[in-house]
């Protein structure tokens, strides 16, 4: 099979080529990120159920036996929807596991085949659990309404303080609404799951116009889909847009699509069977327009907190006001609390084009106006996702880009690559990269790379990359890799996954027409990461995973089956149907036994440290620092040919700036004495910038 060079077996390439940005190809076109809808219109889709006689199968390519190992042991179906568009969207929370109870818990939109259900129609929410790993599964509706139709639902399990008693928790459901022809509003309900009547929806059935006075919320909340998480505290919680125009489209708002400005960070306080719900609003500063709309993306933002409720971080991507350089672009925008809420603050802007983060750096390609810029950009794309650990640090993992303009009208573009308008340029560090970015309990960020991807995700309409290899592009559905996170329930371990396609079934093109599941762990105490496992390949019985992982879903949190060997099971869900139409019914697949134990954590995390010019030029200057080792003080000396001002930076090894100074430098030796003494004794990097050219050099102090 045609396979790309992975990292987990190019750690030297890795570590010793370094090519630089103006040696990446070239960009042949462009993308405007934020006119780039991902989301059909449900509104124009009937409530009525299309009946699909073949939801169980899927016409695949046929392909040489895999040869990567097959964690899961198996697929089985466990339920169907009207359409896909219930799992369809990156970043819901329809998949979940609460160890207390415990159970595993799906959230999604009615099966045309469930028992009658009052009220019912297509934006029936039923949430079903299992307690055996998908052996069995009961299910309950939560919200069944006539006018208010329920979309892209989020939810779990919420469980009184001290229960372990499944029968004495709540099932929980929000997402945005419609009535046919409009998004109106927000939907938040919830039901004792033993309530008679499984068929019905409970008394909790909340409906929040997103008109003023926006009903008893007493705010405007849009599409709170993404971020849901129970903690406990004995709260829930979930995050929604904040809009201006939630029916804006691309065609009449671009680039402004639905001119987002903030998110509400959604609070639930059980309350005598029902919830009372809260919220706080989030608005960063961000650049502007020249329209004087937000330079910012409603299509990811997410949530995440630690189990206590104590600690948590909302992050919202786009360009912060008063950056410039290589930090004016679309970029993590996060918020943290310490007090379970109570304030918020907004993390200091973190410059990702520093030695620390070589492995970004060495993949960027520059501005098309300013060949030696280059602007990360934060691409949900390929999706994006978030996490807290043991350290109550936050892990964001995601896909990074490079920005195409630094304009600060046209921040939403990025770049494409030939006739095929790819994403990436691939070839020697063009590969889709998948990075772990993560804040360090000493403040800042660290990161590793995750993984690198052969494929990318093929365009819903006629005229993006990869339509012709997309099979569910006739129903205006993209395919993207959907990258995830998991935690182990101590929070230990950090558990990614994704989807990919092996490139020899689509004409070695890159497209990710028929995705397998992949998956990586990562234990963040002793810092190691596991092997890629491949979770569905070969996996066929009693139903097909095999190439067939469409809209997979990994749950927040793993199982824990064997304590002594520190075994952790992953949940996932697959969903697809056999007509390739995100419209129609759809079956929703378990997939069991995907899993990690403690000795595959062997592998130390790919993190390189370094730097690069992005002009490629030549230093026609030299550096020495003596004495080295040193302890006190230690002098750099720079050897000018000219006279030109330079700065000397002094970083410790995970990439933290430690001391910088700024010399006006003249013809011949430059000695800058630079006192040390406060320094620990370990191994630190010096670099002396000039123009556009860098040299970096060992310095350790003893």
């Amino acid at each position: 099979m045609n396979k790309h060079l992975l990292f987990g077996t190019a750690v030297l390439l890795s570590m010793t080529a370094f090519p630089q940005a103006g040696k990446q190809v070239k960009p042949t076109g462009i993308v405007n990120q934020a006119a780039k809808n991902v989301e059909l219109n449900e509104n124009l889709i009937s409530n009525s159920v299309v009946k699909n006689t073949s939801v169980n199968s899927i016409t695949k390519p046929l392909a040489a036996a895999k040869t990567s190992s097959t964690p899961a042991s198996s697929c089985k179906k466990f339920s169907s929807s009207y359409n896909a568009l219930g799992v369809y969207i990156n970043g819901q929370e329809c998949l979940q596991y609460n160890p207390q109870v415990p159970a595993v818990t799906f959230v999604q939109r009615a099966s045309p085949n469930y028992s009658t259900v009052a009220s019912g129609n297509s934006g029936t929410i039923v949430m079903k659990w299992t307690m055996n790993t998908g052996t069995s599964w009961d299910s309950t509706v939560i919200w069944a309404n006539t006018t208010n139709f329920a979309r892209y639902p989020q939810g779990g399990l919420y469980n009184p303080l001290g229960n372990t008693n499944i029968n004495n928790a709540y099932a929980i459901a929000m997402g945005p609404t419609n009535q046919g022809a409009a998004w109106l509003g927000s939907y938040f309900a919830s039901k004792k799951i033993t309530t008679p009547g499984t068929n019905v929806g409970g008394a909790d059935q909340q409906y929040f116009p997103d008109t003023s006075p926006f009903g008893t919320l007493g705010k405007k909340v849009d599409f709170p889909r993404y971020g849901f998480a129970y903690t406990y505290d004995g709260l829930v919680r979930g995050i929604g847009e904040i809009c201006n125009n939630t029916n804006a489209t691309t065609a009449s708002d671009a680039p402004a699509y639905q001119s987002p400005r903030g998110e509400a960070v959604l609070k639930g306080t059980f309350n005598a069977g029902a919830f009372v719900w809260s919220y706080d609003s989030l608005v960063p500063p961000t650049i502007l327009r020249s329209g004087g709309s937000k330079q910012m993306t409603n299509r990811m933002a997410d949530m995440a907190w630690n189990d206590a409720g104590t600690v948590g971080y909302v992050m919202m991507i786009g360009a912060r006001a008063g950056t410039s350089g290589t930090t004016k672009g679309y970029q993590p925008m996060v918020y943290k609390t310490t007090n379970s809420g109570a304030s918020w603050a907004l993390l200091p802007v973190q410059d990702f084009m520093t030695p620390q983060f070589k492995g970004l750096v060495d993949r960027m390609w520059a501005t098309a106006s300013n060949t030696n810029l280059a602007v990360p950009f934060f691409s949900s794309d390929e999706g994006l996702d978030m996490a807290v650990d043991v350290n109550n640090n936050l892990h964001i993992v995601t896909t990074v880009v490079g920005s195409y303009s630094n304009h600060s009208d046209s921040l939403e573009y990025t770049s494409s690559w030939g006739t095929e308008k790819y994403s990436f340029p691939y070839g020697s560090f063009g590969y889709p990269t998948i990075y772990d970015f993560y804040t360090t309990s000493s403040g800042g960020w660290n990161y590793h790379i995750v993984d690198s991807m052969a494929t990318e995700g093929p365009s819903g309409v006629s005229t993006g990359g990869g339509f012709a290899n997309n099979p569910w592009g006739a129903s205006g559905a993209y395919i993207d890799a959907r990258i995830q996170i998991s935690h182990s329930p101590d929070r230990k371990k950090m558990f990614y996954s994704w989807t990919e396609t092996d490139t020899s079934t689509v004409s070695n093109l890159h497209w990710n027409a028929f995705p397998d599941i992949y998956m990586r762990g990562f234990d963040v105490t002793i810092d190691k990461v596991t092997k890629r496992q491949n979770v569905t390949g070969g996996v066929t019985l009693p139903n097909n995973a095999d190439q067939s992982a469409y809209w997979h879903l990994m749950a927040n949190r793993a199982i824990t089956t064997n304590s002594v060997l520190n075994t952790n099971e992953i949940p996932f869900t697959i969903s697809y149907n056999g007509s390739n139409d995100i419209t129609v019914e759809t079956s929703h697949y378990y997939l069991k036994g995907a899993s990690f134990t403690q000795t595959d954590f062997t592998i130390n995390p790919l993190r390189p440290v370094g730097v690069q010019s992005l002009a490629n030029n030549t230093p026609n200057y030299e550096v020495v620092a003596y004495p080295n080792p040193a302890s006190g003080s230690t002098t750099i000396s720079v050897k000018l040919k000219e006279v030109k001002n330079f700065e000397i930076n002094i970083y410790n090894t995970v990439g933290a700036l430690i001391q910088t100074m700024n010399v006006n430098g003249q013809i011949g030796n430059n000695d800058v004495t630079l006192d040390i003494s406060k320094l620990s004794a370990g191994v630190y990097f010096y670099n002396v910038k000039a123009d556009n050219s860098v040299i970096t050099n060992k310095l350790i102090v003893e």
